[in-house]
């Protein structure tokens, strides 16, 4: 990914707790704001710095490229709380979501989802609005995690994230804003499945696409669709597209081809990094990019008009 490969040569960005500090590979960290008028594109960076720096999550910026990086401002600083962000970008501002996700995870009161904006504010920076509180865990004995979030056709604002039940099962929860995310409709849960879980949430033009799986060892990744033009409930059965599996269900990295379809990068079971592209009816064959098992091994993808770089 073109992005991520000016990060690396930067050499040292900031300082962070542990390796994690990029996690998940399914969510998007790292956005490009070119807001014209004659001014250098800003790379703005959110991670988790897991208290290095007095820092939690924050945002860094960049105006030259990458070449250089400095602290820009707290998205969540109480890195007690270990939340980690999804961005995307409407228009010159942008919209995120953060929630938990850690090595570990167990029930917590504190282990919510936020989402909020950060407004341009029309000459050279992006400060925030007060979070809003899409899912609420309640008690010690479950929790949301690995928020997501997409923006339809119409200017809709859906979140996912999955909940750990009180009875040890996870669902996948998913909302919806109607109103600029002023407020969120929590609609039909679109799965359930008997442990930790992770996803895609993504936009494909006129269609939703949901993509998950499991931490467990065989699991299928599966896929469900809407039409953004159907009622906000509606969405396809389930139905299993990677007969290999998704690697804890969030080692991918995917983006619309703009034709209605999707490019995926994923870790399979088996630790071995695969590509397939969705044509907006089917998927193709797995091509197989890196055969070499490994647990870190992750993808990110990006497209430069009709060419994809991973």
């Amino acid at each position: 990914m073109i992005a991520v490969l000016g990060v690396l040569l930067a050499g040292t960005v900031a300082p962070i707790g542990n390796g994690n500090a990029l996690t998940l590979p399914a969510a998007r960290h790292l956005v490009r704001m070119d807001t014209g008028g004659g001014r250098a594109p800003a790379w703005l960076l959110a991670i988790q710095q897991d208290g290095a720096d007095g820092h939690g999550l924050w945002f860094l910026r960049s105006d030259d490229g990458g070449a250089s990086w400095s602290s820009y401002a707290p998205i969540q600083d109480d890195w007690s709380e270990r939340d980690t962000p999804d961005l995307i970008t409407v228009g010159n501002d942008i919209a995120l979501v953060y929630s938990y996700e850690g090595p570990t995870l167990g029930g917590s009161a504190r282990h919510d989802v936020f989402f909020q904006w950060w407004r341009w504010d029309g000459r050279n920076d992006w400060s925030p609005s007060p979070p809003v509180r899409v899912f609420d865990s309640t008690s010690s004995s479950t929790a949301y995690y690995r928020g997501l979030i997409a923006l339809d056709s119409v200017g809709r604002i859906w979140l996912h994230a999955f909940r750990l039940n009180s009875d040890g099962t996870h669902t996948a929860a998913i909302s919806v804003s109607a109103d600029g995310g002023a407020t969120f409709t929590e609609q039909p849960s679109l799965a359930t499945v008997g442990m930790r879980a992770g996803g895609r949430l993504v936009s494909l033009g006129t269609k939703l696409m949901f993509l998950y799986g499991t931490h467990g060892c065989c699991d299928a990744g599966k896929m469900r669709l809407r039409n953004d033009g159907d009622p906000l409930s509606s969405w396809s059965s389930a139905t299993t597209v990677l007969s290999d599996g998704i690697y804890h269900g969030a080692a991918l990295s995917a983006v619309a081809d703009g034709s209605g379809g999707l490019h995926l990068v994923y870790k399979n079971v088996n630790e071995q990094l695969y590509y397939r592209h969705y044509d907006g009816s089917g998927w193709s064959s797995a091509t197989l990019l890196e055969g070499t098992a490994d647990w870190a091994l992750q993808p990110a993808v990006t497209r430069l008009g009709d060419d994809l770089v991973v």
